[in-house]
């Protein structure tokens, strides 16, 4: 969550360096590990891994699927 809040307000310019240099959202992230207590993992805790996998997968497929389809339409 910390590097979704980072990227979104990252992304605006300006502010958006202003708040990248105040919010450090991996520092954050790391505390967040280290304050988990260590053992065994939970069913929730994979289908967050999971979960995060596959969305990063649809980002990367979604513009490279359209620009397949865009170049087909264009050529054929």
């Amino acid at each position: 969550m910390n590097l979704a809040v980072d990227m979104l307000l990252g992304a605006i310019p300006a502010v958006g360096d202003v708040f990248d240099f105040v919010f450090k959202a991996n520092v954050k992230n790391a505390e967040l590990l280290c304050e988990r207590a260590p053992g065994r993992s939970t069913p929730r805790d994979w289908f967050i891994v999971v979960g995060a996998g596959a969305l990063f997968m649809t980002c990367l497929a979604v513009p490279i699927l359209t620009l397949v389809w865009f170049f087909g339409k264009l050529t054929g």
